[in-house]
């Protein structure tokens, strides 16, 4: 038995020391983002060193021109170069005390970036191409990018001597300029002053009714001179701003303006369109008895006005009651969205009406006024008369012009109550429809 406990006693006091033998191993290891940058451009670094026992040592150096110099931690920062050329990092990495050292390096090769000037052709005014030369770092290994500023056509260029760039507005421009490759790149930003053009102002685009006159153009400015075209429907061309009178359902006027204190010209320009007037429908031809009233039907716009307005229930509206004495023709002007107008007319006829209605009746059987009957009716026809209690029960109807109302409930022959009635009389006068609506009085 004491053998035996000796010999495990002793197998793993091995095992120990053969561990503690291994430990002894350290791994200096470490990673760069990049091996080619440009100056100032930041390096990545990442410690992956792994092995030995504490204390754990890690002494970095980055080589000449690095910021930081060196660094004494597991973590290094990012390392910023600012001299070009090939650069040495080292990592010396020291476990167990001193027991175990070990030494990892690797290289970042540090580029110089590109240098970016330019020079260019100055225009005497806008519109004029603008050429662009790169007066810096040149050599097919480059790329090159232009932002020519505000209102420039084109905007933006990939050519490393851009020429005809033209301007459409005047004044300061800031053009930036970039020459880059995969690594390294470099940016400026160049001052180019653009003439301004001379004031162009032909005015908003507009549209006008037919028959009438807009003024286009602007008000004039000093050291300016304007010509206009076509001329054939302006009342001057040579002035700032002309009264036009254009005939053609669409006139383009072009106006040219010279600054005299430089040979600078703009041109613009403005389209005058002819509305077409409002297709204005008054209404069919119509007739009616005399004493009868028609509702006008217009169409065509937004506003109207009838004359005469005599005979109308209202001149201003679409679709007025008309009940002319005579014969009449109504004129109605019309008005459109755009105040564009437009007239149409239409005649109502008027026909004599030869019934006549009684205002009140008495039945009381003495022979005289006992019925409600229409007098006359030479030429009518489809005659209709009903007759309503002041509360609408209907007490009487009939189709026959030669049948009066006695005054008694038509169905039930009831005895009515002293009172106004409500008459409704329908029919053709020689053709034409009429209707009578009024009272009768019922008097006992």
């Amino acid at each position: 038995m004491y053998i035996k406990e000796k010999i495990i006693i002793t197998v793993f006091f091995l095992c120990v020391f053969a561990g503690n033998v291994r430990s002894q191993n350290c791994f200096a290891v470490f990673t760069v983002s990049k091996h080619k940058v440009c100056l100032n451009q930041p390096v990545t670094i990442t410690n992956q060193s792994y092995g030995g026992m504490m204390p754990r040592v890690y002494d970095w150096n980055f080589g000449p021109g690095a910021s930081p110099p060196n660094f004494n931690g597991q973590f290094p920062p990012n390392v910023v170069y600012n001299t070009p050329g090939k650069k040495i990092i080292q990592l010396t990495y020291t476990a167990n005390s001193g027991l175990c050292v070990d030494i990892a390096v690797d290289s970042v090769f540090v580029l110089q970036p590109p240098i970016t000037s330019i020079s260019f052709s100055q225009p005497m005014c806008v519109g004029e191409g603008v050429d662009f030369y790169n007066t810096g770092t040149t050599g097919p290994n480059w790329g090159y990018f232009w932002n020519f500023g505000p209102d420039a056509i084109p905007s933006t260029s990939n050519a490393e001597n851009p020429k005809g760039i033209v301007y459409t507005s005047g004044g300061n421009k800031m053009v930036s300029f970039t020459i880059s490759d995969s690594i390294c790149m470099h940016n400026s930003n160049f001052p180019v002053n653009i003439f301004f053009p001379p004031l162009a102002e032909a005015g908003n685009n507009a549209a006008i009714c037919p028959n009438t006159s807009i003024r286009i153009g602007s008000i004039p400015l000093p050291g300016r001179t304007y010509s206009w075209s076509p001329v054939n429907t302006l009342d001057n061309p040579n002035v700032p701003d002309p009264l036009a009178t254009p005939d053609a359902p669409e006139t383009m006027y072009f106006l040219t303006v010279t600054d005299i204190n430089n040979g600078c010209k703009s041109v613009d320009s403005v389209k005058i369109t002819l509305l077409p007037p409002p297709v204005v429908f008054a209404g069919n031809d119509t007739s009616i008895s005399k004493g009868s009233s028609v509702q006008m039907n217009a169409s065509g716009g937004i506003n109207y006005f009838w004359s005469p307005s005599e005979g109308l229930d209202n001149a201003y509206i679409f679709n007025p009651f008309a009940s002319p004495e005579i014969t009449t023709t109504y004129i109605v002007k019309v008005t459109d969205a755009y105040g564009c107008i437009n007239t149409d007319d239409v005649v109502v006829t008027v026909v004599e009406l030869s019934i006549w209605v009684p205002q009140a009746f008495t039945p009381d059987g003495n022979g005289f006024n006992d019925e409600f009957i229409v007098r006359g009716g030479e030429g009518v026809g489809n005659f209709e008369l009903a007759v309503f209690s002041s509360w609408g029960e209907m007490v009487y109807y009939t189709k026959n012009i030669n049948e009066g109302w006695n005054g008694r409930k038509q169905n039930t022959g009831e005895e009515l109550i002293e009172d106004a009635y409500i008459y409704c009389i329908k029919g053709k006068n020689v053709g034409i429809p009429f209707t009578i609506n009024g009272l009768v009085n019922l008097i006992r």
